[in-house]
C-alpha cells in the first residue's frame, strides 16, 4: 500500500511512474496495462522454485526466492528497458531488485522498510535454515550496498542496516510512510453496551497475535461485555501443520473467552473503515516493526491505540500523547493500557484525535513525494559522477555467500542432484568453484549419496550466478 501511495502521488505531480511487479494468481492479469494512470507490468510467476535449489533440504525457501528475482528480472527487463527509466527504486525486502541494481544501467534507489533477513536472525521468522538466512541476507545487503541513495522508512532501520552493511547513515534519508487521510473517521468515543476491541492484519506470531490473546483473561475481567475482532489472513508459520488462527482458537478455549473473540479473515478496505469506526480500541502487539502500515491506519481513524513500543513504531506513534505504547512481550502492559483507555473517555478521544492529525502531518504523500524527488535527483548527480555503480555491493555479496558457511556437517544431496548442481560442462577442478563431491561407498550406484558442505554448495551457487548473471560488464 505504502509503495502505491508514492506511485499515485508521483503521477499527480506530474511524474511518468512504471511499477514492475510478480504474482502467482492465475486470476490476475499479466503484463503492461495502467492503473489510473501508473503504468504496470506484471510478470506471472511460472513455478515455484528453482529445481535444483529446492531440491536441496537446506536451501528450499532460498530457491523459492531466487525465483522470484530471477524472474522478475528476466519477465520485466524488456519492459523497463523500453520505458527508460531517469531512476530506479526497488525495495530491500529479499533483495528482490538485486539484478537490476547489479546491471548499473541506471540510478538506483533503494527503499528500506526492513531486511526479511534481520526478521529471520531475531527468530521472528521461524523455520529456516542457518544458510537459506546468510544467502538471503547477502542478497539484501548486496542490494542496499550497490544503491545510489537510500531511503529508509524510520531512523531505527538506519542505525541498525548502516551497522550491518557499513554503508554510513548519512548515505540514508528517512522519508516516512505515506497515507492518504480519507474523510472517514471516529467523533463519538463514548462506550456502548459492547466493549469492542479490533485489530487487523496477518495473524502470526511476528504480529504478536498470541500476546493479545493473553492480555484478554485482565481485559475481560474489568469489561465482561467485552469483544474482540482480530481481522486479517490466517497466516501459518513454516512447518506448522494448521494455520497460526487454530493455536490461538486452543488457547482461547482454555481460557474460557473463546465466545468473545471472532476471527473473520481479509477484509475489503471499506469492512475496516467500518469495523474501525464502531470499535473502542485498535491493538497491535507486533514484535517487530520498522512502520506499522495497519497502527497507522488506525491513527487516521481517529482511533485510540494500544501498540508495542519495537523498531521505528514509536517514532510515527508517541506514547501517551497518540497512542499507549507498552513493552514487547509485556501482557500485563499490554492489558494495563487497554483499560487505561477504556476507563477514560476524554483521554481516549484525546489520543484519537491527536493520532489522526500526527499522520495527517508526518505521512502526508505529497510530503513523501516532495522528499523522494530530492533523493533521486541526488542519486541521479551521484550516479553521474561516479561513471556507473561501484562494484562493492558484488564484493560484499560473493563475500557474505562465502562466509554463509562456515558452519561445520555435511547435507546430503543424491548423486544426481550434485550432478546437476555441478555439471560436467564445469569441471569440479576448476579454479575457483571451490566445490567438492565426496562420494560415499554405495552398494547401488543408483542409490549413492553424495555429501556437500554448504560452504561448497554456496560457492557452487555463486559460480553459476556468476556465469548466468554477473559476466561481462552486467546481468544477461
Amino acid at each position: 500500500p505504502a509503495s502505491w501511495e508514492l506511485a499515485k502521488g508521483l503521477v499527480a505531480a506530474g511524474h511518468q511512474v512504471l511499477v514492475l511487479s510478480l504474482s502467482s494468481d492465475d486470476s490476475d492479469r499479466e503484463g503492461a496495462y495502467s492503473v489510473n494512470g501508473i503504468n504496470v507490468y506484471k510478470v506471472r510467476m511460472r513455478n515455484p522454485g528453482l529445481n535444483v535449489l529446492s531440491s536441496h533440504p537446506k536451501l528450499r525457501q532460498f530457491g523459492w526466492w531466487v525465483s522470484r528475482i530471477d524472474q522478475l528480472y528476466s519477465g520485466a527487463h524488456d519492459a523497463l528497458i523500453e520505458f527508460e527509466p531517469d531512476i530506479l527504486e526497488s525495495q530491500d525486502f529479499c533483495g528482490l531488485g538485486l539484478p537490476f541494481l547489479a546491471e548499473a544501467r541506471y540510478p538506483a534507489v533503494v527503499r528500506c522498510y526492513g531486511p526479511a533477513s534481520i526478521l529471520q536472525r531475531e527468530g521472528h521468522y521461524r523455520g529456516y535454515e542457518a544458510a537459506e538466512i546468510s544467502l538471503l541476507e547477502a542478497f539484501e545487503f548486496a542490494s542496499i550496498q550497490l544503491a545510489d541513495r537510500l531511503i529508509a522508512i524510520c531512523s531505527d532501520i538506519v542505525a541498525r542496516l548502516s551497522h550491518l552493511t557499513a554503508r554510513p547513515a548519512e548515505d540514508f534519508s528517512v522519508i516516512r510512510t505515506p497515507f492518504s487521510c480519507g474523510e472517514q473517521h471516529k467523533g463519538d468515543y463514548r462506550l456502548g453496551d459492547k466493549i469492542r476491541l479490533v485489530s487487523w492484519g496477518t495473524i502470526i506470531g511476528l504480529k504478536g497475535s498470541d500476546i493479545i490473546i493473553e492480555g484478554l483473561p485482565a481485559i475481560a475481567e474489568r469489561f465482561p461485555n467485552l469483544e474482540v475482532v482480530l481481522a486479517g489472513l490466517h497466516g501459518t508459520e513454516l512447518g506448522a501443520t494448521r494455520p497460526y488462527t487454530d493455536f490461538l482458537k486452543d488457547r482461547l478455549r482454555a481460557q474460557g473467552l473463546e465466545q468473545n473473540v471472532t476471527f473473520p479473515g481479509v477484509l475489503s478496505r471499506s469492512d475496516i473503515i467500518e469495523l474501525a469506526l464502531r470499535s473502542d480500541v485498535a491493538v497491535f502487539a507486533s514484535r517487530s516493526e520498522t512502520a506499522s502500515y495497519t497502527c497507522i491506519e488506525a491513527m487516521s481513524y481517529g482511533m485510540p491505540v494500544v501498540a508495542s513500543r519495537v523498531g521505528g513504531l514509536p517514532e510515527y506513534c508517541f506514547d501517551g500523547e497518540t497512542g499507549l505504547l507498552f513493552q514487547s512481550e509485556n501482557v500485563s502492559e499490554f492489558s494495563a493500557n487497554v483499560i487505561k483507555l477504556l476507563q477514560n473517555e476524554d483521554l481516549r478521544a484525546r489520543i484519537g484525535r491527536q493520532a489522526r492529525a500526527r499522520v495527517q502531518d508526518v505521512c502526508l504523500p505529497e510530503k513523501a513525494v516532495e522528499q523522494s524527488i530530492k533523493v533521486y535527483e541526488s542519486a541521479i548527480e551521484s550516479y553521474k559522477r561516479s561513471g556507473g555503480r561501484s562494484s562493492e555491493g558484488m564484493r560484499v555479496f560473493l563475500n557474505k555467500v562465502f562466509e554463509t558457511a562456515a558452519s561445520p556437517g555435511e547435507y546430503l544431496l543424491t548423486a544426481d542432484q550434485a550432478r546437476e548442481l555441478v555439471p560436467a560442462a564445469a569441471p569440479l577442478s576448476e579454479p575457483g568453484t571451490q566445490a567438492a563431491l565426496h562420494e560415499s561407498s554405495p552398494t547401488d550406484s543408483q542409490a549413492a549419496l553424495s555429501s556437500i558442505r554448504t560452504t561448497k554448495l554456496a560457492s557452487e551457487i555463486v559460480r553459476r550466478m556468476k556465469v548466468r548473471f554477473f559476466s561481462g560488464n552486467g546481468f544477461h
